[in-house]
């Protein structure tokens, strides 16, 4: 059964392959939503919608959100700089956000891009 469930998971990735696939801002916006939600919500220990809206629109957790917003925006400039992939754009500009110089990571890029952190302004 798992076999034939792989098999058509392919069968689809394979029949997609000739279309350009697309995918529209809203997704960021979406989880810069999440995350704002999730970081006022773990402050003030609240899940509720109209409790969390009355804490965002009073300010609550702006330092966050203004380091949200900073780390997309630096993971950006990182992206078009040094050719990384979005991902690895957001784990290079949390890196630069924090002052971490070393990960631990299987991933021969970070060490390459590690080593040029210094250089970036």
């Amino acid at each position: 059964m798992k076999q034939k469930c792989i098999e058509k998971k392919i069968e689809i990735l394979d029949a997609l392959e000739k279309y350009e696939i697309y995918t529209i801002p809203n997704v960021l916006e979406e989880l810069c939503y999440k995350i704002i939600m999730e970081i006022i919500a773990k402050k003030k220990n609240t899940n509720k919608f109209y409790e969390l809206k009355s804490f965002f629109e009073r300010g609550v957790c702006e330092d966050e959100i203004k380091m949200l917003f900073h780390s997309i925006n630096l993971a950006k400039e990182i992206s078009i700089k040094y050719k990384l992939l979005p991902n690895d754009a957001l784990i290079a500009a949390t890196c630069k956000y924090y002052g971490i110089s070393k990960i631990a990571t299987l991933a021969c890029l970070y060490l390459f891009w590690l080593r040029t952190f210094e250089k970036f302004p």
